[in-house]
C-alpha cells in the first residue's frame, strides 16, 4: 500500500506540473489579457494621531495590530504542534475539494510571489510586483540577458532544491535573469488536495507575470521566455 501511495504522489506532481504549464500557455495566447495599471495607488501616510500615540509613550494602532498578529501565530503554532495534521490515507483524500485557502483565486496572489536573481542580487533577490510598472524599472532586470522562471514543485520553495540549484548553475555560465516563483505555502502538507486546482490558479498568476513582461517597455516578449517546473 505505501509503493502505490508514493507512486500516485509521484503521479500527481507529474500531473501538477502537466496542467500548471498548459494553463500558462493558454493565458498567454489569450488576446484578452489583464491590463496593467499605469499609475501605483498612492502610499497610505500614517495619522497624526498615531504619531500623537508614540510621543507620549502609547502604542500606536500599528503596534497593537502587530503584537496581535504575533500573538495570534504563536497560539496557531501552539495548536498545529498540538494537534498535528494527518497524512492522506488514500488517493481519494488528494482530491477533496476543500482548500488550505480560502478564495477568492484571483491574480496577483499573495501566495504566489515572482523573486527576482541576477548576478548582482543573488544573495538579495527582488519581488516583482505584476501590478506596478514602476517594479520593473527599480530592479535589476535586464532585457538584453535570457530570463529563466523557475516553478518549485510540491513541498518546494525558492530557497530549496532544485531551484537553488538551477539558479547557482545558470550564474557560473554567465548573466541571466532568474525569476523564481515562490508558491511554497500552497503545496505543503496538508494542503495536498490542492493538486485538483492549484496548478490551474497558479498557471493563471504564472500567466500575469508574462504578460506583464510582454506589456513593459523595459520587458520581453513570451518567446523570450523559458520556463522550467
Amino acid at each position: 500500500m505505501a509503493g502505490c501511495t508514493i507512486a500516485s504522489y509521484q503521479t500527481l506532481l507529474y500531473l501538477f506540473t502537466f496542467i500548471a504549464t498548459g494553463e500558462i500557455l493558454c493565458q498567454v495566447r489569450n488576446p484578452e489579457r489583464i491590463q496593467i495599471p499605469r499609475v501605483r495607488s498612492p502610499v497610505p501616510i500614517a495619522a497624526t494621531a498615531q504619531n500623537n500615540a508614540n510621543v507620549i509613550g502609547r502604542p500606536s494602532n500599528k503596534q497593537l495590530a502587530n503584537k496581535q498578529s504575533s500573538k495570534s501565530q504563536q497560539n496557531s503554532s501552539r495548536l498545529l504542534q498540538q494537534n498535528p495534521p494527518a497524512p492522506p490515507v488514500s488517493v481519494k483524500e488528494l482530491f477533496n475539494s476543500s482548500s488550505c485557502v480560502e478564495p477568492p483565486f484571483t491574480c496577483p496572489h499573495p501566495r504566489i510571489q515572482f523573486y527576482l536573481y541576477t548576478r548582482l542580487t543573488q544573495n538579495d533577490p527582488e519581488l516583482l510586483d505584476v501590478t506596478d510598472p514602476e517594479s520593473l524599472y527599480t530592479s535589476h532586470f535586464n532585457p538584453k540577458h535570457p530570463v529563466k522562471i523557475i516553478i518549485h514543485g510540491f513541498q518546494g520553495g525558492r530557497n530549496l532544491s532544485p531551484s537553488t540549484d538551477l539558479r547557482n548553475a545558470y550564474f557560473t555560465r554567465g548573466n541571466y535573469n532568474i525569476i523564481i516563483v515562490d508558491y511554497s505555502t500552497l503545496a505543503q502538507i496538508p494542503c495536498l488536495n490542492q493538486v485538483e486546482w492549484a496548478p490551474r490558479f497558479c498557471g493563471m498568476c504564472i500567466a500575469q507575470l508574462a504578460n506583464y513582461l510582454a506589456d513593459h517597455p523595459r520587458g520581453v516578449p513570451p518567446d523570450k521566455l523559458h520556463l522550467m517546473g
